[in-house]
C-alpha cells in the first residue's frame, strides 16, 4: 500500500515476502503514516520521496527534513539566507556573504562576493561550498568544542587534530579543490578574486574630467598611477630631445665663429690646421724656398 514493495528473499528452500515502505509510511503493508515532527521554523516537516523502484536501496536516507520556505535555510529553516549584493550568490545556513578586496585592501572595479562558511549550521555540524550549504562528511576534529576541520565532496583528512581551531587540510578527489575539498577545480572564488587582482591591476584606468560627474561617483578606490608614470616619460623625453636639438646648435654656431676668426687672424700663406670644433691646431709658416714636406700638416 502507499507506494510500497513488495520484496521476496530467498533464503534456502524457503521464500520470504515483505513490504518495503516509503520513508513517510511504515507497518506490515505500509498502510501506517508516520509522523512528521521537526520543529521547523520557517517551513515544513517532509519525508523524501522515494520511488518504489528504488526501495531495495538499503543505502537510501528515509529521515524527515525542513523543507524551507523562500528566503531560509538550515536545518530547522531557522536562518535567513544572505543573497549577495549583484544576486549572484546566495549564503546558507547562516553563513554571511562578503566582499572581496584586492591584497592592498582596495576594492574592484566590479565588486566580487563571497560567502563566509565560519558561521555556517552549528558547532558540531558545519557546512562548506560557494554557498556554504555542503554539510561535512569527513570530520577532522577530535574532542574539541567546534568542528572546524572536516572534509567534504570524497576528500579525507590530512590529519587528525585535537586543537581548537586547528585544520591541516584535506586530500581531495580530482576535480576537487579548497581547504576542504569544497570547490570545483577553478571555482574558488578567493583564488579567482586574486586572478582578477592580478588583471585588473595591468588595466589603464580612464580617469574623468575635473568638474564632471563622471567615473567613480561610489568612493570606492580605483588602481591609479600607470596614466601618471606615462606623462612623466613622454614629457622626459620631449624635454631630451629640446635639449639635444640646442646643444648641436650650440656646437655648428661656434665652429662657425671660429672659423670666421681664424680667416682674419692668419695670413694667406699660412697653414692652419683646426680641430672639429674650430681650435687651432697647427701654424706652419711657407717660405720661398720651402724645405721637402716643410708645408705638410701632420
Amino acid at each position: 500500500m502507499n507506494g510500497g514493495h513488495c520484496y521476496i528473499e530467498k533464503s534456502g528452500s524457503t521464500f520470504i515476502e515483505f513490504c518495503l515502505c516509503p520513508a513517510d509510511h511504515e507497518g506490515e503493508q505500509c498502510g501506517i503514516k508516520k509522523t512528521c515532527d521537526l520543529p521547523c521554523a520557517y517551513g515544513e516537516c517532509k519525508f523524501p520521496y522515494i520511488p518504489p523502484s528504488a526501495l531495495t536501496d538499503l543505502e537510501l536516507n528515509t529521515d524527515p527534513y525542513c523543507f524551507c520556505e523562500k528566503g531560509y535555510s538550515g536545518v530547522y529553516c531557522e536562518t535567513p539566507i544572505d543573497t549577495c549584493p549583484d544576486g549572484k550568490r546566495s549564503c546558507y545556513n547562516g553563513a554571511e556573504c562578503e566582499e572581496l578586496f584586492h591584497p592592498d585592501g582596495r576594492a574592484f572595479l566590479t565588486p566580487r562576493y563571497k560567502c563566509n562558511c565560519e558561521d555556517a549550521g552549528n558547532k558540531k555540524n558545519p557546512y562548506a561550498g560557494l554557498n556554504c550549504h555542503i554539510p561535512a562528511e569527513k570530520v577532522c576534529s577530535l574532542l574539541t568544542d567546534k568542528v572546524v576541520s572536516f572534509c567534504v565532496n570524497g576528500g579525507t583528512c590530512k590529519d587528525i587534530t585535537t586543537v581548537e581551531g586547528a585544520h591541516f587540510g584535506c586530500h581531495c578527489q580530482d576535480g576537487f579543490e579548497g581547504d576542504h575539498c569544497e570547490f570545483l577545480g577553478g571555482s574558488d572564488p578567493v583564488e579567482n578574486a586574486k586572478l582578477a587582482s592580478t588583471l585588473e591591476n595591468g588595466v589603464k584606468e580612464v580617469k574623468p574630467m575635473v568638474g564632471t560627474t563622471a567615473g567613480n561617483s561610489t568612493g570606492r578606490k580605483r588602481p591609479g598611477g600607470i596614466d601618471g608614470i606615462l606623462l612623466f616619460t613622454v614629457v622626459l623625453l620631449a624635454f631630451g630631445a629640446i635639449l639635444g636639438i640646442l646643444v648641436t646648435i650650440g656646437r655648428i654656431s661656434r665652429k662657425e665663429k671660429a672659423f670666421k676668426e681664424a680667416a682674419t687672424d692668419y695670413k694667406a700663406d699660412d697653414v692652419v690646421a683646426f680641430d672639429g670644433d674650430g681650435n687651432k691646431m697647427t701654424n706652419i709658416s711657407i717660405g720661398e724656398d720651402p724645405v721637402e714636406g716643410a708645408g705638410e700638416i701632420i
